[in-house]
């Protein structure tokens, strides 16, 4: 027997065709999900973590003006995002890259000043997250990336993103502080996740929104654990500005 029944999959094929068919009549509000996609979703992860330690460090912010600071970016950003009538790759993977450093920020913050545990985060931001999943699939009967037409859709697609991201940033730091791998093997640690995610979006084609809200959560750590390395062998390198932000102009010229 297959991973699927033959009912299962014609249902799959016939849901792909009405997918397909309303693409063409109704632009998209959201980046399609490609090999480039995922590419830039790495380097936008990459982008938010060096950013929120460029703030707190070479800026001097401190976590709580810079977690006000990219809070307010953020919101500014989703409001021209979420009005705009047309989809901008720009605009959209910028919004990412400030989303991963809100998460990263939002998770220091909530551990740092408030105390909350790392274990109790985690729960917490699995547990919204999967409310928001309900309440996306019960509202609009879906919450895949491909089916974001309407500004009610974007909203909630862009409450999962920041869920998300803030999910993942929680898994990271609790990897990095129970299993103490360090930067190089954390990160190869996510990138085998991520491996794996992208076997399962095949094996099991009818799991593939879940299966890519999967893999946008382990992208943050991964992402995070990749530019903490290369930050800690700048600094080993004798670069004061090791933990300044990376150029990310190359990631603004990028498109879909």
């Amino acid at each position: 027997m297959g991973l699927w029944s033959a009912d299962a999959m014609d249902r799959y094929r016939d849901n792909n065709k009405v997918m397909q068919d309303r693409q063409t009549q109704i632009p998209r509000r959201v980046a399609e999900v490609t090999s480039s996609f995922w590419i830039l979703r790495i380097l936008a992860a990459i982008a938010g973590e060096a950013a929120s330690n460029f703030l707190k460090i070479n800026l001097h912010f401190g976590l709580a003006i810079a977690f006000i600071v990219v809070t307010v970016s953020l919101l500014t950003l989703l409001i021209v995002k979420i009005q705009a009538k047309h989809f901008t790759p720009i605009t959209y993977w910028i919004v990412i890259a400030f989303a991963s450093a809100y998460g990263a920020l939002l998770v220091d913050n909530l551990v740092g000043d408030f105390g909350i545990g790392l274990d109790t985060a985690l729960l917490g931001f699995g547990a919204i997250f999967v409310v928001n999943f309900i309440f996306g699939v019960d509202a609009e009967h879906t919450l895949s990336p491909d089916h974001v037409y309407t500004v009610e859709q974007e909203r909630i697609y862009w409450v999962a993103i920041v869920l998300s991201v803030s999910l993942g940033t929680v898994g990271g730091r609790l990897v990095a502080q129970h299993a103490q791998l360090g930067y190089a093997p954390s990160a190869m640690l996510f990138a085998v996740l991520l491996g794996v995610a992208a076997v399962a979006r095949y094996l099991y084609p009818l799991k593939a929104v879940q299966v890519f809200w999967i893999a946008m959560i382990v992208t943050q750590p991964f992402g995070a654990s990749f530019a903490d390395f290369v930050m800690h062998l700048l600094a080993e390198a004798g670069f004061a500005s090791a933990k300044a932000a990376p150029d990310i102009s190359h990631l603004l010229q990028l498109r879909l």
